[in-house]
């Protein structure tokens, strides 16, 4: 993955609220744009551990916990989870960006949730990768001090 941009985002996180904001629909926007019908662009390409899907975590993680970006990052995941059903490398990469994601219990307990309820295209059904990704999130989990805080 050959994306310097994510990483020169990261400092916009902890500065003034407007760069925040800039930072923040910058990585949605390239998210809700996929290169193909086979995957998304950011996820689909993604070497799972290289700094880039670092970066991919704590962007995404920080769009989920805004209140302004909550529901388009959410939107970012149900679409990688569907790309996820019929693409095993952007499933591999999902799975492993997952854990890193959820930077706590309860990060972890909304994620589980939107993997629970998210659904197909059009009406179809749930994508079957889901429950797969709610084991991949959980596994890291069990294994977590008691007394971890996010």
């Amino acid at each position: 993955m050959k994306h310097r941009g994510l990483g020169a985002l990261l400092p916009a996180l902890d500065g003034h609220p407007s760069a925040r904001a800039l930072a923040l629909d910058g990585f949605l926007a390239a998210c809700e744009r996929p290169d193909s019908a086979a995957g998304p662009s950011l996820l689909g390409r993604a070497d799972p551990s290289t700094s880039a899907m670092a970066a991919v975590a704590r962007l995404l993680r920080v769009g989920l916990n805004d209140r302004t970006t909550n529901e388009r990052a959410e939107n970012v995941l149900r679409n990688w989870v569907r790309a996820a059903d019929s693409d095993p490398g952007t499933a591999r990469t999902l799975a492993d960006l997952l854990p890193a994601v959820a930077g706590g219990a309860r990060d972890a307990a909304r994620l589980d949730h939107l993997l629970d309820t998210v659904q197909g295209l059009d009406g179809r059904p749930r994508p079957a990768i889901a429950d797969r990704m709610r084991s991949a999130l959980t596994r890291p989990l069990a294994h977590a001090p008691a007394h971890a805080h996010a």
